[in-house]
């Protein structure tokens, strides 16, 4: 009752200053005018302010202007507002969902991630279409799997570059980097921001950002007005006089509980495991040059074959476990290498390493018969720098 008696006193002051007249009238007037369209709401404001104004009693009065003047200054927030509300909301930020729109090859589809005192901990991602086909890939901590569908192989790595890269795909897009970016950019300068408020409750602040050393390019934020966390960003190029879209990244759910599953592949039975952590694959370069390594490896895998050594195959052949080797080469009865000749670059530079070309002479029913491959895809090992393995074109 006292907060309600105190409030009932400070507007009865109010009230007291306030005529049809008055000039803290006009003041209020002069700035709701001065608001944008999409600010004002002319129309309640002139009907409340204007129309209603001298029949209301003093108390009434004053309480509209209490309203008003907390509307007005609740409205006129700067452009960085958004931002630091973003960068403020996002620091609470445990799990999260994105999704990316159109498909494109080579382009990320679908993300998920876990967070831990504001650090990525883990995340699942997947790609419908790369050099390699189609691949998932789980990565936490200082270790990440990748599952090579159209290979059937999933393939453990540690290097710290290669866990770099694939965290790209969600650095690219996290939206605390993305807004901690657009705020520095607007302090130095070098972006043009707009900030769009919603016209209706619920709808979201559009943020418009386009860098001045490239007008060209175009990207629009999409602000939950009450979270004040991202749901969309949008790329847009020029073309003639308009903006094109491009590309859409979703972030659909945050805080959401992600199953245990997602972070664990359910293989089927005849992929091949590799562990390129905890076993030495392929072979040392040493003092070679890399065309004499590619050549050495295809030789000694070869080798390998005619002699049965299918655990030495596999660790030529991109650390594969001996007995999905035997499996997939125990049917070849090698008897000798006829020749191996010059390797060439890969044309694929994604890709990298070079293309071996070899003969060698199979046991069929009997019966000698040349076995020729004409690119054996031969590279050095990101997760154990100076070793060089076959990863494919057998």
């Amino acid at each position: 009752m006292k907060t309600k008696n105190n409030l009932k006193h400070q507007l009865e002051q109010l009230a007291h200053e306030i005529t049809p007249d008055s000039s803290l009238r006009h003041r209020v007037m002069e700035q709701i005018e001065a608001l944008p369209d999409t600010r004002r709401q002319a129309v309640h404001w002139r009907l409340i302010m204007k129309k209603t104004w001298k029949p209301l009693s003093s108390i009434a009065a004053a309480l509209l202007l209490y309203v008003g003047w907390t509307l007005l200054f609740s409205h006129s927030t700067p452009a960085t507002y958004a931002l630091e509300q973003t960068l403020t909301a996002n620091r609470h930020i445990l799990s999260i969902h994105m999704k990316y729109e159109p498909h494109r090859a080579g382009s990320m589809d679908e993300l998920w991630a876990e967070f831990s005192n504001g650090q990525l901990k883990r995340m699942r991602y997947n790609f419908t279409e790369t050099i390699d086909g189609p691949k998932d890939v789980i990565w936490q901590g200082d270790e990440a799997r990748v599952w090579f569908r159209s290979k059937k192989a999933v393939g453990t790595f540690k290097a710290q570059n290669q866990l770099e890269q694939m965290r790209m795909p969600y650095d690219m897009f996290d939206p605390n980097a993305l807004f901690a970016k657009i705020l520095q950019d607007d302090k130095k300068g070098q972006i043009i921001l707009t900030t769009t408020e919603p016209d209706r409750i619920g709808d979201p602040v559009l943020l418009t950002v386009t860098d001045k050393d490239r007008p060209d390019q175009m990207r629009k934020y999409r602000v939950n007005a009450k979270t004040k966390l991202v749901e969309s960003m949008e790329t847009y190029k020029q073309i003639g006089d308009g903006y094109e879209f491009q590309h859409r990244c979703l972030y659909l759910d945050y805080n959401k509980p992600i199953s245990e599953k997602l972070f664990q592949f359910e293989l089927p039975d005849d992929v091949i495991q590799i562990d390129w952590i905890r076993q030495e694959i392929g072979l040392a370069r040493g003092d070679l040059s890399e065309t004499e390594i590619c050549q050495k490896v295809v030789r000694a895998f070869i080798q390998a074959l005619i002699e049965k050594d299918y655990s030495k195959a596999g660790q030529l052949f991109s650390g594969g476990p001996a007995e999905q080797m035997q499996k997939y080469f125990g049917v070849y009865q090698v008897q000798s290498i006829v020749s191996v000749g010059t390797p060439k670059p890969h044309p694929s530079p994604g890709v990298g390493g070079y293309q071996v070309p070899f003969t060698a002479e199979l046991d069929i029913n009997g019966k000698i018969e040349l076995w020729k491959r004409s690119a054996v895809a031969v590279r050095e090992s990101r997760d154990q720098p100076g070793q060089w393995y076959i990863h494919g074109g057998i």
